[in-house]
């Protein structure tokens, strides 16, 4: 298989007219772009999202080599301010950039949701259904909450292996009323335009797509951290974060938001932090690394 992508990686190299290459994702698609780039003496783009640098730069085993691979890059994107400042201080460069994640246009909407103290909240998940993506978590949070009498509403979007697991619980615990099986779907726009919430429960990520669409589209998020969610999101200032494996974190960090004061505030801070998923912005970013490339 290894040889299979470097044999490709070849022959795209040397029957096209390339300037150079970008890559995502550090292990292993980081790792064969930059081998070819020396091979081939072409400038070399590395970007790391999430579990590249937070497991595979910081705490693996062959940090060492990809260290190496990183400081001899021409440009190396990272998702945002926490994770350049964290990689400054492995090893000061001048090539970091921060690429944000961006969005078309109309998946931004500063949109502005009345608070109703007896409405019910509604809250969406976007995941593949995954032992990873813990969405049994936000189905334990929807069962506390019940119990507690709260109104919520959980709409999950996705399909996977856990999809019978999870809806057994469903059944076995009398949620159907209250959860909803929405399916794989492309367009995830319909689902976020009605949530108020958008929960994430992942053991590990890299920055969720879904996380920055529900975002953009103006839903507070209530996250863990397991990736590069900490260079999008501040801590009760445009979102929550939640421990990891912990049902009852969630529930409360729900209950928060349903308050009034909390709802405004958080929601104004996912207004104001739109501009980072702006895709003008994106290509402003792209033509300056553009002409450093070229020089």
């Amino acid at each position: 298989e290894i040889w299979k992508i470097f044999r490709t990686g070849a022959k795209v190299l040397m029957h096209n007219d390339v300037d150079y290459i970008v890559t995502f994702n550090l292990v292993p698609w980081g790792v064969f772009g930059w081998i070819l780039a020396k091979i081939f003496s072409k400038k070399f783009v590395l970007g790391l999202i999430g579990t590249d640098f937070n497991h595979y730069v910081l705490n693996s085993k062959t940090s060492i080599f990809l260290k190496f691979v990183i400081r001899n890059s021409n440009i190396v994107f990272v998702t945002g301010h926490q994770m350049k400042g964290d990689l400054l201080k492995l090893m000061p460069m001048q090539n970091i950039h921060i690429f944000p994640h961006c969005l078309p246009k109309d998946m931004i909407q500063s949109r502005s949701c009345s608070f109703k103290e007896e409405s019910v909240i509604n809250i969406v998940t976007i995941s593949a259904l995954t032992k990873n993506k813990r969405t049994i978590d936000i189905i334990k949070a929807i069962e506390i909450l019940c119990n507690d009498k709260c109104g919520v509403k959980l709409t999950i979007v996705g399909d996977g292996a856990e999809y019978k697991n999870l809806a057994n619980y469903v059944k076995e615990y009398n949620l159907g009323g209250l959860v909803e099986f929405a399916g794989y779907e492309l367009d995830t726009k319909k689902y976020l335009i009605k949530a108020d919430i958008f929960i994430q429960a992942s053991l590990n990520e890299g920055l969720s797509l879904s996380l920055i669409e529900s975002m953009g589209m103006g839903v507070i998020p209530i996250v863990t951290n397991a990736g590069s969610e900490k260079d999008i999101i501040s801590d009760g200032v445009n979102g929550l974060f939640v421990h990891k494996k912990n049902p009852q974190d969630i529930a409360k960090k729900v209950k928060l938001v349903a308050s009034k004061e909390i709802f405004y505030k958080l929601q104004s801070g996912v207004r104001e932090s739109s501009y980072l998923f702006d895709i003008d912005r994106a290509v402003s970013i792209i033509d300056v690394v553009n002409h450093k490339l070229r020089q």
